[in-house]
């Protein structure tokens, strides 16, 4: 992968119990666009200082926090300073999190997108750094397994009983429009059509109930279809043209805006 020197960025897919990603990265320049994870995202920040916007708020991390991001929390993160900010991130999957969390059935949820806590942010460095060696998975899983517990305790509660939220059925048949046609070039008068909506309140409610708007929510849909299809060894360049972006360089710019590292890079990390 070619980075400015400055930066870099390393996939790793562990593929004990549940297999998942963890990253390790450093950005000077990234500005990740606001963007989702199918996943938990807990992870430790190890040096420089870096700001999300997540909730409808903005908030900072440096050396010594965690950061905590529920599975589809729409969320940002770019450079604090010039020196930019290195990481670790576990992501999670939620099979994972409810074997670890089982409170009546409840997920844990955490009241913000981080926490200073040197104690556990060194944990979590720790456990990164013995899941990219590729050590004994039974060691692995229980050292996972210990902290994610412990982090869970000291900053997660669980999620208060409710009914779920449902979205409008208009917002929802858009939303199902742009994932059944995600390869196809979408116009908004189409997509209004289908959800039997004008334009402007279209774009407006579908921002209020998922986050972002209708093109951001199709780019991240394409990005995520990408993704399969470079797990399963794909051709980038065939990758690009089957998930609906213009050429590869496209697909590239987009991917790394997203997931932080190159189609190229994510896909070694599956061979």
């Amino acid at each position: 992968m070619i980075l400015p020197v400055e930066e870099y960025a390393h996939v790793t897919v562990v593929h004990s119990g549940s297999p998942f990603e963890i990253l390790r990265g450093k950005y000077v320049r990234q500005r990740f666009a606001p963007h989702v994870h199918d996943t938990y995202a807990i992870g430790a920040m190890e040096s420089g200082a870096a700001k999300c916007k997540s909730r409808g708020r903005e908030s900072t991390h440096a050396p010594g926090d965690l950061i905590t991001i529920e599975p589809g929390e729409v969320h940002t993160g770019e450079p604090l300073t010039a020196i930019g900010w290195s990481y670790r991130m576990l992501y999670i999957p939620r099979e994972v999190m409810a074997r670890l969390w089982n409170r009546d059935g409840q997920m844990p949820r955490f009241a913000r997108s981080g926490a200073t806590d040197p104690e556990l942010s060194a944990r979590i460095a720790q456990v990164h750094a013995f899941l990219e060696r590729n050590a004994d998975p039974l060691h692995q899983e229980t050292a996972l397994a210990d902290t994610l517990r412990a982090i869970c305790e000291r900053h997660a509660k669980p999620a208060a009983p409710s009914a779920p939220r449902m979205s409008p059925h208009s917002l929802q048949r858009a939303r199902d429009y742009l994932e059944a046609h995600f390869a196809e070039q979408v116009c908004l008068a189409d997509l209004a059509r289908v959800a039997e909506l004008s334009a402007f309140h279209l774009v407006r409610q579908f921002r209020r109930y998922y986050g972002v708007p209708p093109h951001r929510h199709l780019e991240l849909v394409r990005i995520q279809r990408a993704k399969v299809m470079l797990q399963q060894g794909a051709r980038i360049s065939d990758v690009a043209y089957a998930t609906g972006f213009s050429d590869q360089s496209h697909l590239t710019r987009q991917f790394k805006r997203v997931c932080g590292v190159t189609p190229g890079s994510y896909a070694r990390s599956y061979r």
